[in-house]
């Protein structure tokens, strides 16, 4: 069974990769920052679909969730980002740097709601 991670799995895109990825027999983890989204997401999708909380603007937060999803299921096979837009970003950028820009694009999520 793949174990797949998805940012964002609460709501829109995110939400309609985890549904599909669960009925592809996956086991679905997803991240938010919205305890309530995340618990009714996970409610509506069922079986094979968990939810654990973070923020991923915070490197640290991140860092704990992965930990727990690997210690619990061996491994992970996909990771899915569906939180935020990160511009500018490639698979050459410097994590500090990817950090910044990642940070940036949160921070103007936030100032829009």
């Amino acid at each position: 069974m793949q174990v797949v991670i998805i940012t964002g799995g609460s709501s829109g895109i995110g939400r309609g990769i985890a549904e599909a990825f669960v009925k592809e027999d996956a086991q679905v983890v997803i991240i938010g920052r919205n305890k309530e989204k995340l618990k009714s997401t996970v409610q509506a999708i069922g079986f094979n679909c968990v939810w654990h909380q973070a923020d991923v603007s915070k490197r640290n937060e991140v860092t704990e969730v992965v930990n727990f999803i690997v210690q619990q299921y061996g491994n992970i096979d996909v990771l899915v980002n569906a939180a935020g837009f990160p511009r500018w970003l490639t698979t050459l950028t410097p994590l500090d740097e990817a950090e910044e820009l990642w940070d940036e694009v949160l921070k103007r999520m936030k100032d829009k709601r």
